[in-house]
Protein backbone atom coordinates (compact mmCIF):
# COMPACT_ATOMS: atom_id res chain seq x y z
CA UNK A 1 0.00 0.00 0.00
CA UNK A 2 1.21 3.52 -0.70
CA UNK A 3 -0.17 6.98 -0.05
CA UNK A 4 0.37 10.20 1.90
CA UNK A 5 4.12 9.91 1.39
CA UNK A 6 4.31 6.51 3.04
CA UNK A 7 4.66 2.95 1.84
CA UNK A 8 3.01 0.30 4.00
CA UNK A 9 3.62 -3.45 3.86
CA UNK A 10 1.30 -5.84 5.65
CA UNK A 11 2.41 -9.43 6.22
CA UNK A 12 0.10 -11.99 7.80
CA UNK A 13 1.66 -14.53 10.16
CA UNK A 14 5.28 -13.58 9.49
CA UNK A 15 7.90 -16.00 10.74
CA UNK A 16 10.94 -14.66 12.57
CA UNK A 17 13.74 -17.19 13.06
CA UNK A 18 15.03 -17.49 16.59
CA UNK A 19 18.59 -17.52 17.84
CA UNK A 20 19.61 -20.68 19.72
CA UNK A 21 17.48 -21.37 22.81
CA UNK A 22 14.61 -19.10 21.73
CA UNK A 23 11.36 -19.95 20.00
CA UNK A 24 10.51 -18.90 16.47
CA UNK A 25 8.21 -15.88 16.75
CA UNK A 26 4.94 -15.87 14.75
CA UNK A 27 2.73 -12.83 15.40
CA UNK A 28 -0.55 -12.47 13.49
CA UNK A 29 0.34 -9.33 11.51
CA UNK A 30 3.48 -7.32 10.81
CA UNK A 31 2.92 -3.79 9.57
CA UNK A 32 5.98 -2.00 8.13
CA UNK A 33 5.77 1.73 7.36
CA UNK A 34 8.42 3.40 5.22
CA UNK A 35 8.40 7.17 5.10
CA UNK A 36 11.09 9.76 4.54
CA UNK A 37 13.93 7.25 4.67
CA UNK A 38 12.78 5.67 7.94
CA UNK A 39 11.21 2.30 8.60
CA UNK A 40 8.97 1.46 11.56
CA UNK A 41 7.39 -1.89 12.37
CA UNK A 42 4.25 -2.74 14.33
CA UNK A 43 3.18 -6.22 15.38
CA UNK A 44 -0.55 -6.80 15.85
CA UNK A 45 -1.82 -9.95 17.51
CA UNK A 46 -5.53 -10.77 17.60
CA UNK A 47 -6.99 -12.08 20.85
CA UNK A 48 -10.51 -13.39 21.06
CA UNK A 49 -10.83 -13.51 24.83
CA UNK A 50 -11.14 -10.61 27.24
CA UNK A 51 -10.45 -10.47 30.95
CA UNK A 52 -13.26 -8.58 32.69
CA UNK A 53 -12.22 -9.44 36.25
CA UNK A 54 -12.08 -6.79 38.96
CA UNK A 55 -8.36 -7.42 39.52
CA UNK A 56 -7.54 -6.94 35.85
CA UNK A 57 -9.59 -3.73 35.71
CA UNK A 58 -7.83 -2.46 38.83
CA UNK A 59 -4.37 -3.15 37.33
CA UNK A 60 -5.03 -1.84 33.82
CA UNK A 61 -7.98 0.55 34.16
CA UNK A 62 -10.30 -1.39 31.81
CA UNK A 63 -11.07 -4.93 30.68
CA UNK A 64 -8.63 -6.20 28.07
CA UNK A 65 -6.76 -9.15 26.60
CA UNK A 66 -5.49 -11.88 28.94
CA UNK A 67 -2.28 -11.14 30.86
CA UNK A 68 -0.40 -13.90 29.02
CA UNK A 69 -1.21 -12.15 25.71
CA UNK A 70 0.46 -8.99 26.99
CA UNK A 71 3.51 -11.05 27.95
CA UNK A 72 3.63 -12.49 24.45
CA UNK A 73 3.74 -8.96 23.02
CA UNK A 74 6.77 -8.13 25.14
CA UNK A 75 8.38 -11.28 23.79
CA UNK A 76 7.62 -10.29 20.22
CA UNK A 77 9.05 -6.84 20.75
CA UNK A 78 12.18 -8.08 22.54
CA UNK A 79 12.86 -11.56 21.13
CA UNK A 80 12.78 -10.76 17.45
CA UNK A 81 16.50 -10.12 17.40
CA UNK A 82 17.48 -11.79 14.13
CA UNK A 83 15.04 -9.78 12.12
CA UNK A 84 13.76 -6.26 11.88
CA UNK A 85 13.41 -4.17 15.02
CA UNK A 86 9.83 -4.06 16.30
CA UNK A 87 8.80 -0.55 17.37
CA UNK A 88 5.32 -1.33 18.67
CA UNK A 89 3.41 -4.49 19.63
CA UNK A 90 -0.33 -4.43 20.31
CA UNK A 91 -2.98 -7.01 21.10
CA UNK A 92 -6.28 -6.48 19.33
CA UNK A 93 -9.16 -7.61 21.54
CA UNK A 94 -12.96 -7.39 21.54
CA UNK A 95 -13.96 -4.11 23.12
CA UNK A 96 -14.90 -0.49 22.64
CA UNK A 97 -12.59 2.50 22.98
CA UNK A 98 -14.22 4.80 25.52
CA UNK A 99 -12.79 7.51 27.78
CA UNK A 100 -11.72 4.93 30.37
CA UNK A 101 -9.78 3.01 27.72
CA UNK A 102 -7.83 6.10 26.61
CA UNK A 103 -6.80 6.63 30.27
CA UNK A 104 -5.91 2.96 30.78
CA UNK A 105 -2.46 1.40 30.96
CA UNK A 106 -3.34 -0.65 27.87
CA UNK A 107 -3.42 2.54 25.77
CA UNK A 108 -0.83 4.71 27.53
CA UNK A 109 1.77 1.92 27.55
CA UNK A 110 1.72 1.79 23.74
CA UNK A 111 3.60 5.09 23.61
CA UNK A 112 5.55 4.63 26.83
CA UNK A 113 6.69 1.00 26.43
CA UNK A 114 5.84 0.12 22.85
CA UNK A 115 3.51 -2.63 24.10
CA UNK A 116 -0.21 -2.44 24.80
CA UNK A 117 -3.66 -3.35 23.56
CA UNK A 118 -6.33 -1.91 21.31
CA UNK A 119 -10.06 -2.72 21.44
CA UNK A 120 -11.77 -3.36 18.10
CA UNK A 121 -15.24 -4.43 17.07
CA UNK A 122 -16.81 -4.69 13.64
CA UNK A 123 -17.50 -1.12 12.58
CA UNK A 124 -15.54 0.33 15.55
CA UNK A 125 -11.86 0.73 14.76
CA UNK A 126 -11.43 4.19 16.29
CA UNK A 127 -8.55 3.25 18.63
CA UNK A 128 -6.78 1.21 15.95
CA UNK A 129 -7.04 4.13 13.52
CA UNK A 130 -5.71 6.55 16.18
CA UNK A 131 -2.80 4.23 16.99
CA UNK A 132 -1.94 3.78 13.31
CA UNK A 133 -2.09 7.55 12.65
CA UNK A 134 0.25 8.23 15.60
CA UNK A 135 2.55 5.40 14.50
CA UNK A 136 3.05 6.63 10.93
CA UNK A 137 3.28 10.24 12.07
Amino acid sequence: LTGAGAEVDIVYTPRFPAPPALRTQRPDVLLTVRRGGTERRMVLDAKYRRDDSAGYRRRHGVAGPPEDALGTLHRYRDAIVQGPRIDLAAALYPGTADEAFYRSRLWTSLERLGVGAIPVRPGDTQALTACHAAFIG
